[in-house]
C-alpha cells in the first residue's frame, strides 16, 4: 500500500490526498478542526478511485471504476464541493462510456470523455500543413486517416474521407463501416473533451478523432487531437468559446499546459522534440528550444517554463524565463517531472 501527501494549497487551507493502491483505490481530504485537522474518506471505497485533481478555489474531482448491476464496466467523474460528493456523470452517458483523467483549475474542470455516437453539429475543423505558401487547406475532423498495414479496406498509403451524404457526420461513419473490413472503432467511440465550471457539462469537441490529455485554466483549455495515424497530433485550443489550432504538420505535438493565458508543449520537429510556447494576448507561438537532442514534458508559469531535457544519457531539468534556457541540474542521475508554481520549481531527481 502506497500513500501520496500533498502540502499547503492556497491561503490556510491545509490540503492531503490518500491514495491506496489496494483492490479498491480511496480518496481523502481533512477537515479543518480548530487549528488542526482530520482525514475524511471522500470517495466510495466500493469503486476504484483514481487521479484525483484539486484547484485552489476548493473543486475536487477524481475518476471513479465499477461493474454496473448487469456487468458492464463504468467510469464516472465525481466532485467534492461544499462538503458534498456527487457523480458530474453518472445518469448522462452510456453504461460503456468512459470519463478518465479529470484536471481541476481556475474555477473549471476537464476530462476525457468517450462517446459512442457523434450525433448533431461538428465542432471541429482541421486544418492540413500547406502544399505551397498559401494558407493551410480545411478538413472536417470526421476525415478519417489511415494506413491499413495488411491493405484491408484500400491500399496501403490510402486515406479515408468523408463520404457523400447531408449529414457530413453519419457520411463519416457509414465509409468507416463500408469502406473498412469491419468498424475499428471501440464500442465505447473515440475520446473527446468535457469542461464543467459549476453548470452544464460542456462536450468541447465532436468528431471522429480522439482527443485527449486536456489542460484548463479558467476558461483556457488546450489538448492535443489525432490526426491520424502515421501523421501524429496537433495542439488545440478552446477560450471561451473561440477555437484554435495551435500546429499545424505532420509530426507530433503533445501533452499541452496551461497556466494563465500561455500554453506550452512539445512537438517534433524532423529531428528531435523542442519546446513550444503560445502566448494567447499576444496570439504569437514561441520556440523556446532548439537543438540536437529531446525537449519534453514542459510546464509553465508565468514568464517561466521548465522541461527535461536529455543532452546525455540522462535527463536533466531545464528552465526559461524569458531570457535563454538553463540547465538546473547537472548530475549523472535522472531528474525528472519538473513543476512550476509562482517562481518556484521543484523536480524529482
Amino acid at each position: 500500500m502506497r500513500h501520496v501527501s500533498g502540502l499547503e494549497v492556497g491561503s490556510g487551507v491545509m490540503v492531503r490526498i490518500s491514495i491506496s493502491l489496494s483492490a479498491a483505490a480511496v480518496i481523502s481530504v481533512p477537515i479543518v478542526v480548530f487549528g488542526g485537522y482530520r482525514i475524511e474518506q471522500i470517495a466510495d471505497e466500493s469503486l476504484v478511485n483514481r487521479d484525483p485533481t484539486i484547484s485552489a478555489d476548493g473543486i475536487v474531482a477524481w475518476s471513479s471504476y465499477g461493474v454496473t448491476e448487469s456487468g458492464d464496466s463504468r467510469s464516472e467523474i465525481f466532485v467534492y464541493v461544499d462538503g458534498e460528493r456527487r457523480s458530474l456523470t453518472g445518469g448522462s452517458m452510456k453504461p460503456e462510456s468512459a470519463n478518465m483523467h479529470p484536471q481541476a483549475s481556475g474555477g473549471s474542470l476537464v476530462w476525457v470523455g468517450t462517446f459512442g455516437t457523434i450525433a448533431g453539429d461538428l465542432t471541429w475543423v482541421m486544418k492540413d500543413p500547406p502544399r505551397n505558401p498559401e494558407e493551410p487547406e480545411e478538413l472536417d475532423a470526421t476525415y478519417l486517416a489511415r494506413c491499413e498495414p495488411d491493405g484491408a479496406g484500400g491500399s496501403i498509403g490510402k486515406q479515408w474521407f468523408v463520404g457523400p451524404g447531408t449529414n457530413p457526420a453519419q457520411g463519416a461513419v457509414e465509409t468507416v463501416v463500408t469502406n473498412l473490413s469491419g468498424p475499428r472503432r471501440h464500442p465505447s467511440g473515440d475520446a473527446e473533451i468535457c469542461l464543467w465550471q459549476g453548470g452544464e457539462i460542456k462536450r468541447l469537441t465532436r468528431d471522429m478523432r480522439n482527443d485527449i490529455g486536456p489542460s484548463v485554466w479558467g476558461n483556457l483549455v488546450a489538448w492535443q487531437k489525432a490526426r491520424g495515424w502515421p501523421f501524429g497530433w496537433e495542439i488545440m485550443l478552446w477560450d471561451s468559446g473561440t477555437r484554435l489550432q495551435l500546429t499545424t504538420n505532420y509530426y507530433y505535438d503533445l501533452t499541452p499546459r496551461v497556466q494563465g493565458r500561455r500554453v506550452a508543449w512539445y512537438g517534433w520537429d524532423g529531428h528531435d522534440y523542442e519546446i513550444f510556447l503560445y502566448d494567447r494576448d499576444q496570439d504569437i507561438t514561441l520556440q523556446i528550444t532548439s537543438n540536437d537532442y529531446d525537449d519534453v514534458s514542459p510546464v509553465v508559469w508565468g514568464d517561466m517554463v521548465a522541461w527535461e531535457g536529455y543532452a546525455g544519457l540522462d535527463a536533466d531539468i531545464y528552465l526559461w524565463d524569458g531570457t535563454e534556457p538553463r540547465r538546473l541540474s547537472k548530475n549523472p542521475y535522472e531528474d525528472s517531472e519538473p513543476s512550476l508554481w509562482n517562481g518556484l520549481v521543484a523536480w524529482q531527481g
